[in-house]
């Protein structure tokens, strides 16, 4: 889910909660209704959302809104995505194999050649450094 599936969530939501003030037509098309158009996630977030912008609701039914955007698998997908980012990704070859992250100490001594080498080539030195050097 990124910015842009948000922002036409919200803009769902806002249609929703204005055409539930208006009369609905009885003779009424499926694109009138937008929400039969979202998926099942999109649609919970909506509620949940309604539910806590709504004065009338209680404290028990904005708790449980707030429970069930937790759970919501979309929700969760978006903040493991922006907490992902923050992560240091470790270093990988052309082939898709990770190396392990060396220490500290061994990225500062190879330093002057972190342009130069390959993703290969410094894992080994790394690893030779950690695992030989040092002891």
């Amino acid at each position: 889910m990124n910015l842009s599936t948000i922002a036409l969530a919200l803009l769902a939501w806002q249609l929703l909660s204005g055409g539930n003030k208006q009369q609905q037509k009885p003779n009424a098309s499926p694109l009138d209704n937008i929400s039969q158009f979202m998926n099942e996630d999109t649609k919970s977030i909506l509620e949940s959302v309604s539910k806590l912008s709504d004065k009338d609701s209680s404290q028990e039914d904005k708790t449980g809104a707030i429970l069930q955007m937790i759970t919501n698998p979309a929700v969760m997908n978006m903040a493991s995505n922006l907490f992902k980012k923050n992560e240091k990704q470790p270093e990988t070859n052309d082939e898709g194999y990770k190396f392990d992250t060396p220490s500290s100490d061994s990225r500062e001594f190879f330093k002057p050649i972190d342009n130069i080498a390959d993703a290969e080539i410094k894992h080994k030195l790394y690893w030779f450094y950690d695992n030989w050097y040092v002891k």
